[in-house]
């Protein structure tokens, strides 16, 4: 994997319509929780691999998200057209899969978290059992991406100035409102150092 990481950032530095940037994780990262896992919540990692990768369709749409959170007329409809492409037109901007540093976390990204369900009747049911104090909580493990792994981030754009301000509102995405899944509990943050 550090060969081919290697060569994929050699690649990539090597393009002038590329954007190139690294960010680190300030919380761990669910991404891919549906996906099929023998643990029954999955993980999005290389199948040739094995290492932690985020697509880069959930990065075109964290950055779509976070267009429409910024405030009106911060990203105008030609710019999200650009961006994101539109009926008529495909997007200029091509956002490639975020590849794990092997540098970071001493080689070693995944950690064990737990999910636990308190209360699996009421939500087997759809709130047609009520929850008790006599409920038997169900842990769930899954993996996750530890806190401090970094990750590289590459855009291809027709322009510089493109490329500038869609690394700025993915920077912007990450940071404010996290990739993958459980943003809402804390996950799937990055730093403020790019």
């Amino acid at each position: 994997y550090q060969t081919a990481f290697a060569r994929w950032r050699g690649t990539q530095q090597c393009r002038s319509e590329c954007s190139l940037f690294t960010g680190e994780l300030a919380a761990p990262l669910a991404v891919g929780l549906g996906n099929e896992s023998p643990l029954e919540v999955g993980l999005t990692a290389y199948h040739v691999y094995g290492m932690p990768c985020i697509p880069g369709s959930a990065l075109k749409g964290l950055c779509r998200r976070g267009a429409l959170k910024l405030p009106e007329g911060a990203v105008t409809e030609a710019q999200r057209a650009v961006i994101f492409g539109d009926p008529k037109l495909a997007a200029h901007l091509v956002f490639w899969d975020a590849w794990y540093d092997p540098a970071s976390v001493e080689g070693k990204p995944f950690k064990r978290d737990v999910v636990t369900v308190h209360h699996p009747k009421y939500y087997s049911t759809n709130g047609g059992e009520w929850p008790t104090d006599f409920d038997d909580p169900t842990p769930v493990p899954f993996l996750v991406v530890k806190p401090g792994a970094r990750f590289l981030f590459a855009l291809d754009a027709p322009a510089v100035e493109w490329a500038q301000f869609a690394t700025l509102l993915l920077q912007w995405s990450l940071k404010s409102l996290g990739v993958g899944g459980k943003t809402n509990a804390g996950y799937g943050y990055f730093g403020e150092t790019w």
